[in-house]
């Protein structure tokens, strides 16, 4: 099951790219889960899955497959010349309209290529990919986009035809350019045919724009390629936060035990995002040697480095982090209460029965409910009494869950 559910939030983080990053940093995906049919989702969660949703629409993988008829030549020529309208939206029309037009539209890469550096923002054309809606990698996008933006998803989809002109771009005087190219880089699905653009983003990494590298980086998280973790370990150390964050992601990504030591030093940004990020990114890793590292987070100012720490080490699931996640069903925060008791139930450690049992009169329904959760996970009898206690809670889905937790304990 554990296997199962991180392959499905690594398909969600592919399809989304990383626009939580620049959006919504804060919520790096990853949450609770059951086994079996007893699922409960925290809010985060419920956002990711549903928008995917806060991250997915209904959206389809990030290249997406040509499924528009074959245009013919005069369409072709329409559609390139539209790139060059005075009409900002009608740029950004056509470029998304190359995008989906087959290998026939590989002759307009070089246009494409030029409008990367056309940042003027437009309402989102629809034309076939609205999926893609908020998303655009790092880069932060609410409802709009831009001609450099749907030029970008146009290169991707074209692919490799994309791939040298695209690598000339990072190196273009005009900074939006390198930015976009970063990206479109990143959206590349076809990795043997990006692969020579490996090198050429961490070159990217020392670049002057810190948009630049922030994209950069996001794109060596996409490649998957395991050459690059020291260059985006070394990035965890970059002048911006938003740099920092998104190195942090990347590491997840790439999810190579290599990058854990890196990571846990970062714990200590003077970022809350940050430190967050990289909670989430140790997570990912599932590295036993982050559990000390996490446990101390737990207690961080912030409460949301605190929730992705309670986080983390549920998907660790080491014993060893019991006490400080017990104690942490206590935050003054209801997320962090409720992702420690997910976390515990994920443990299933006898030790935190007695904490999960106070949890079970917490103020918030979605610790309580959760708290119930991991009681049945966990399957103690010593939880079956204040479990039929707390039959007549006042929420129905707590009292839902705690028949099925008590089933659970009396082994039924």
């Amino acid at each position: 099951m554990r296997d199962a559910k991180k392959l499905t939030f690594r398909w969600t983080r592919r399809v989304v790219g990383a626009s939580f990053l620049a959006v919504t940093r804060l919520e790096p995906v990853g949450g609770p889960s059951s086994r079996g049919t007893n699922v409960i989702w925290s809010k985060q969660s419920v956002l990711l899955a549903v928008s995917l949703a806060a991250m997915v629409p209904a959206m389809a993988p990030r290249s997406t497959p040509n499924t528009r008829p074959a245009a013919g030549d005069s369409h072709q020529a329409a559609v390139g010349t539209a790139l060059t309208a005075s009409d900002a939206l009608a740029r950004a029309q056509a470029a998304c309209e190359i995008g989906h037009g087959g290998p026939a539209s590989a002759t307009q890469v070089s246009q494409l290529v030029r409008l990367l550096a056309d940042d003027t923002r437009v309402e989102t054309p629809d034309c076939g990919h609205r999926g893609w809606g908020n998303t655009f990698g790092a880069e932060p996008v609410v409802c709009l986009s831009s001609p450099a933006q749907e030029a970008a998803r146009a290169l991707a989809r074209l692919g490799p035809a994309a791939v040298t002109p695209l690598l000339a771009a990072l190196a273009d005087p005009a900074s939006p350019v390198r930015r976009h190219a970063a990206v479109a880089l990143g959206l590349l699905d076809d990795h043997v045919a990006a692969a020579p653009a490996v090198p050429r983003l961490v070159a990217t990494l020392a670049d002057v724009d810190w948009r630049v590298r922030r994209n950069a980086v996001w794109a060596l998280g996409e490649s998957g390629d395991r050459t690059v973790v020291a260059p985006v370990s070394r990035t965890l150390a970059d002048a911006h936060p938003g740099v920092r964050a998104t190195a942090a992601h990347a590491l997840g990504e790439i999810d190579d035990v290599r990058a854990v030591d890196a990571l846990i030093g970062a714990l200590k940004d003077e970022d809350p995002e940050v430190r967050a990020m990289v909670a989430w990114a140790l997570g990912e890793l599932e590295h036993a040697r982050a559990v000390p590292g996490l446990v101390t987070a737990l207690t961080d100012a912030d409460w949301r480095p605190r929730a992705k720490a309670a986080w983390a080490l549920g998907e660790i699931s080491s014993a060893d982090a019991v006490d400080g996640l017990a104690s942490a069903l206590r935050d003054e925060h209801v997320r962090v209460r409720e992702m420690a008791a997910w976390a515990l139930g994920e443990i299933e450690s006898p030790r935190a029965v007695d904490a999960l049992v106070g949890a079970l009169k917490d103020p918030s329904w979605e610790v309580r409910a959760k708290a119930a959760w991991a009681l049945g996970e966990i399957g103690d009898s010593r939880a079956s009494d204040p479990l039929a206690a707390s039959m007549k809670d006042t929420h129905a889905q707590v009292r839902e869950m705690e028949a099925w937790a008590l089933a659970e304990a009396l082994g039924r």
